[in-house]
């Protein structure tokens, strides 16, 4: 990784002092170098002085300056390192440390061992579940993994919604309810489902297909996942829609926050910022409650399989949600007929952290489960389920808020089975733009197979024709000469 000295370089540049011009800062330089080999994650400091500091801090062997280190131990010692960097950071640290110094640490600390992203480009895709973690930098993963989920399935609606506006093939209705048959939306999406509808699914992914080499049953799964993603913006709209009547009562208590409802598009973002504050054990607006509430009851009735599953783990969920907001109980006995047989009690300060915890993994498993219902990649293999209701996120070193940090949220894209023999990261940006390169286009090895056998084959049947010809030309000639000749004696 080299440190990014954009200011200090522009800084220096204006200035033409001696000491400005021969200034070393003028260049980036390099701070250290991961390589991968085989699953080996090597590392080499560059940094005289954060090799000193790591030598002094980690109780291991490091070896020799510039040497090549297994760089797994620092993941062990990842608690140790982020203690020491937020000393380093603080105003009152003695001795006083250069700021060089500090942000060599955190480009190290922050921006390589705790970004999971950077991992996930050499290549490690399980290791949020592995051994090598400490509990702190597990926990660390397990949330970049959350809002990396949160994220794709952000993307996926707005791109589904976005289509469905742009478009008059709005017709997928998910099964009425009573009383809707009076919503003018709810009844433009009564409509069946036809082949035209699908149109605007199927070219896309058979172009993609086309590009991928994938057969016949991945087309249809891919159609079923884009039909489930219309399902559910469908589904989604008709539940907030049913909110909104409702909170229009005066005579409920809903109705205090009528005025804060917008449009489905604003309250989908309501929802997926609340998700996101959930996921640093922030607690959420009451609205943003309201509106995670209709993503996740739409999400349990897109359901293929166990749907009843989905819907009972649902309404399970909803006890942990009434023990923070009152609007929950009305809610549920108004929308779904859900009625609780006793009142929740405020909750004792000692036990709101654990209550938010248990509200993070209820995010967690509705991410899991919409992701993997929709095919949006593997956000979270290893604590990935396929039974609704069970727990998602690491259960080690809970009692603790996580830091907040800002993370980028990488595009999901398929990466090479197999790391290459050695990668550079210059930089904790280059690593986001690496993942979020676009292949470039290729030709799958099956039609590149099939367009050279038929070519071959062509080539094999003008020579046999040819080989024919010439076979059958002498005998064709000699009958002429015959037939020339026995014309001209008549003569």
């Amino acid at each position: 990784m080299l440190k990014d000295r954009s200011s200090l370089s522009q800084k220096l540049a204006n200035c033409a002092c001696d000491q400005c011009l021969f200034d070393d800062r003028r260049t980036p330089r390099t701070i250290f170098e991961v390589s991968v080999s085989q699953q080996r994650l090597d590392i080499i400091i560059f940094s005289q002085g954060l090799h000193s500091d790591l030598e002094s801090l980690l109780p291991i062997r490091f070896g020799g300056f510039s040497e090549t280190f297994d760089c797994k131990l620092f993941l062990k010692h990842y608690t140790a390192l982020k203690t020491h960097l937020d000393k380093l950071r603080s105003p009152g640290y003695a001795p006083k440390t250069t700021q060089d110094l500090i942000e060599e640490w955190s480009l190290l600390v922050d921006g390589f061992l705790g970004n999971r992203s950077a991992f996930r480009c050499f290549g490690f895709q399980e290791l949020s579940d592995s051994e090598l973690l400490d509990d702190q930098l597990r926990e660390v993963f397990a949330q970049q993994e959350l809002e990396y989920g949160i994220e794709a399935f952000d993307r996926a609606y707005i791109e589904t919604d976005e289509r469905e506006k742009d478009s008059d093939l709005d017709s997928v209705s998910p099964p009425a309810d009573e009383g809707d048959s009076k919503n003018p939306y709810i009844e433009k999406e009564k409509r069946d489902c036809t082949a035209m509808d699908l149109m605007w699914i199927r070219l896309p992914v058979l172009d993609y297909l086309l590009e991928t080499d994938a057969g016949e049953d991945t087309f249809e799964k891919e159609i079923r996942q884009k039909e489930r993603l219309r399902k559910f913006r469908s589904r989604f709209i008709r539940q907030y829609e049913r909110l909104r009547r409702v909170a229009q009562n005066p005579s409920t208590t809903l109705y205090q926050l009528s005025g804060q409802l917008p449009y489905h598009r604003q309250a989908w973002h309501i929802a997926m910022v609340t998700m996101r504050r959930l996921s640093r054990l922030k607690p959420p607006d009451p609205i943003g409650i309201l509106c995670f509430l209709c993503v996740s009851r739409a999400v349990a009735e897109t359901a293929d399989d166990d749907r009843d599953a989905y819907i009972s783990a649902f309404s399970q969920d909803l006890e942990q949600w009434r023990q923070i907001s009152p609007a929950i109980d009305e809610m549920a006995r108004l929308m779904w007929g859900i009625t609780f047989e006793y009142i929740p009690l405020p909750q004792p300060t000692d036990l709101q952290h654990t209550a938010m915890l248990q509200l993070r993994d209820s995010v967690a498993r509705l991410v899991a489960n919409a992701n993997g219902m929709f095919g949006l990649g593997d956000w979270n293999l290893h604590n990935k389920t396929d039974k609704p209701g069970s727990s998602l996120l690491s259960p080690r070193n809970v009692n603790q808020a996580l830091p907040d940090m800002e993370f980028s949220y990488p595009q999901i894209i398929a990466r090479e089975k197999e790391p290459p023999d050695r990668l550079i990261c210059p930089a904790t940006s280059f690593l986001q733009e690496r993942l979020q390169e676009t292949p470039a286009p290729h030709h799958p090895p099956n039609i590149i197979t099939l367009v050279t056998s038929i070519t071959f084959a062509l080539v094999v049947y003008f020579m046999l024709g040819f080989a024919y010809l010439s076979s059958i030309m002498p005998f064709a000639a000699f009958e002429t000469l015959n037939s020339l000749h026995s014309r001209s004696s008549s003569f």
